[in-house]
């Protein structure tokens, strides 16, 4: 007996449908998520910046009105110090230690420039700076009045009595909280226009995956099987994706759907009538000639698009507090010698609970999701709530890396639930890369506008709202036990590669910007942080197919260039060198992760990523030391590892480490 073949034969040339050409679909949305994030950015840009020129003009001026009284009234208190120093019968001109008493008075007001000190001939005889600069700006006056029941007597007096002025103060109001407010103003709008166009392009892009992607991707995969005589439905959802050829062959398939299933239950009610062994074969040679037809009944769409956005939103809240971590450790501890240490300590603690919080993820493979994500979550938002009362530095390292670990193994609970696969390629840079780049945006316009302390309080509240949220949606599974495909696993370049890119960004933006460079300055902390998550972006977008080693070389470049060139700008006044160098950081990690494809999203990436970032704390150490000596390290040891991985990437292909 000849076995039947379903597959109808095809004259002439074999027609195939093209995969490929439906998955790079998803090209097309990622340049309209983009186009709509460019435009959004700039509309934001645009109303932020009238906003600023309506806006500056009177807050400025009401500044230095402020800055004016400030200065008036450190001048009036100097003198008065002069005056009873001069009243203990000490001449003004002759008295000493007065430049160290100046310049501390200078380190309690930073509202003031300088301070000069003249006799009663304007002559100048002590000053915080060197020359007659101050008497050429404008400045407050305080005069020194001689003392009740003194002559008022001394170097350049003439004894003119009680109430005679001896001499005088001046004080100059600091042009560099002017300067600071306007540079506080112009991040803070730069930051607001860039996380609206990131949100928005994030927002779109998940809106097309839901939609249009998967979608696309599942009609092409039924036409195919279709093609082969395999007729399958699968969620389809034909809106929008080939409409007439899905429609067409829905209804050419329900028919024979219908015919299958009374032909099933015909088959069991046969057996129930006449069960031998002789029925049982003949049944099953008649229904042989179905073998080839794999006939599925149509499922209705799960509501899985919580797989992509309930991640990237609570990965974003996790990712908010890195601006804050470092800086507040520090201020925990002031200016003890150990306060390097301090935020080593924190940073490289708060990394290593997120590395445990993956890990354990990925070993119960997406068990008891919800409920695990419920309490996860609820757990890490009493924490960060818990540091609005926190001192003591200790306490608040633990507390946050308990928050991060319960946070992470939140997020990768979702992630390895059953449906988040399928969804690999695009939810890592929907996921992490976004997360990474909105999330410190949220925490330092927080802590710009409120202060870290409520900004902690605020990341609480919206933990504690994605825990409720979590337990919305379409039920989680968990994964199938199955080892990791081997287009799934990291080579030894990769892993380098990766270490490389994460050490450099977070020594660069995690530990040397948040805990040094700009430990007050929050919006330019998130501009910072910003424009390093947007740079991820951009070979993605453009589509650089570039080796993962490249983009590790570029971000270790980058660290170890502005590890010596921000400094000496720095000291010049020229500040356009720290953006320049975190879009470079962000794009070699940007570089690396499209290098990678799936394999940069997967658990073993993450730790991996994890590792760079514990590296980058511990290092910071040195500072200690010397100041600067964490971050240089950090640029050359980054700089060795994406040396080792280009070496691993060679003998690779040339063979050799085989």
């Amino acid at each position: 007996m000849q076995s039947f073949d379903p597959r109808p034969p095809v004259a002439g040339p074999r027609v195939t449908l093209r995969r490929g050409r439906y998955v790079s679909g998803s090209v097309a949305s990622d340049r309209i998520a983009a186009l709509a994030g460019l435009l959004t950015a700039l509309f934001v840009g645009l109303a932020s910046y009238v906003a600023v020129i309506v806006a500056m003009p009177p807050v400025l001026a009401d500044l230095d009105v402020k800055s004016s009284d400030v200065a008036a009234t450190v001048a009036q208190s100097v003198a008065a110090d002069l005056s009873r120093a001069v009243g203990l019968g000490i001449p003004l001109g002759a008295m000493r230690g007065v430049d160290d008493y100046l310049s501390e008075i200078l380190g309690f007001a930073p509202e003031v420039d300088g301070i000069a000190i003249l006799d009663r001939q304007e002559r100048l005889l002590f000053s915080s700076r060197s020359g007659d600069a101050l008497l050429d700006r404008p400045h407050a006056r305080a005069p020194i009045m001689a003392p009740a029941g003194g002559t008022g007597e001394g170097e350049g007096g003439t004894g003119d009595g009680e109430g005679a002025a001896i001499g005088s103060v001046i004080a100059q109001a600091s042009s560099a909280t002017h300067a600071g407010v306007m540079r506080a103003i112009a991040a803070s709008a730069a930051a607001v226009a860039l996380l609206a166009g990131i949100l928005v392009g994030l927002a779109v892009r998940i809106v097309r995956l839901e939609r249009v992607d998967l979608p696309t991707v599942r009609t092409a995969a039924m036409l195919h099987a279709a093609a082969r005589g395999h007729f399958v439905i699968r969620g389809l959802t034909p809106a929008g994706v080939l409409p007439p050829v899905a429609d067409a062959l829905a209804r050419a398939v329900t028919p024979i759907q219908l015919t299958y299933r009374r032909i099933q239950a015909l088959v069991e009610e046969i057996k129930a009538v006449d069960g031998s062994a002789a029925v049982r074969q003949r049944v099953g040679d008649a229904l042989g000639a179905l073998e080839g037809l794999r006939l599925e009944t149509r499922r209705g769409r799960l509501r899985h698009i919580g797989l992509v956005w309930w991640p990237a939103a609570a990965l974003t809240v996790i990712a908010a507090t890195r601006p804050l971590i470092a800086n507040f450790a520090y201020d925990r501890i002031g200016n003890d010698p150990f306060a390097e240490v301090a935020v080593a300590f924190a940073v490289t603690a708060e990394t290593i609970g997120a590395i445990l919080g993956v890990i354990l993820a990925a070993l119960l493979a997406g068990r008891w999701s919800k409920p695990a994500t419920f309490a996860a979550m609820l757990m890490a938002a009493a924490a960060y709530a818990a540091v609005y009362v926190i001192r003591d530095y200790r306490v608040f390292t633990a507390t946050v890396t308990f928050a991060a670990f319960c946070g992470w193994f939140a997020v990768w609970s979702v992630l390895a639930t059953e449906g988040a696969g399928r969804r690999l390629p695009w939810r890592g840079a929907i996921v992490l890369l976004g997360a990474a780049a909105a999330g410190p945006m949220i925490g330092g316009l927080l802590a710009e506008a409120e202060g870290r302390r409520a900004a902690f309080a605020t990341l609480g509240v919206l933990a504690a709202l994605l825990a409720v949220a979590s337990t919305a949606g379409a039920p989680r599974l968990p994964q199938r036990r199955r080892p990791v495909p081997p287009a799934l696993r990291l080579s030894p370049a990769d892993v380098l590669a990766l270490l490389a890119a994460s050490l450099a960004l977070f020594a660069w933006a995690d530990v040397s910007l948040a805990g040094t460079v700009l430990r007050e300055r929050y919006a330019e902390m998130a501009l910072n942080f910003g424009l390093a998550g947007a740079a991820s972006f951009v070979p993605v977008l453009l589509r650089w197919r570039l080796p993962a080693p490249a983009g590790g070389l570029v971000a270790a470049a980058a660290v170890l260039a502005g590890a010596g060139l921000v400094p000496a700008a720095a000291a010049v006044g020229v500040d356009v060198l720290q953006p320049a160098v975190s879009v470079l950081a962000g794009l070699g990690f940007g570089i690396v992760a499209f290098a990678l494809g799936a394999r940069a999203f997967v658990p073993s990436s993450a730790i991996a990523i994890g590792v760079g970032g514990v590296a980058a704390g511990a290092l910071h150490a040195a500072d200690m030391v010397q100041p600067g000596a964490g971050l240089a390290l950090a640029a050359i040891a980054a700089t060795a590892l994406a040396g080792l991985a280009v070496l691993a990437a060679v003998t690779h292909a040339l063979g050799w480490a085989r």
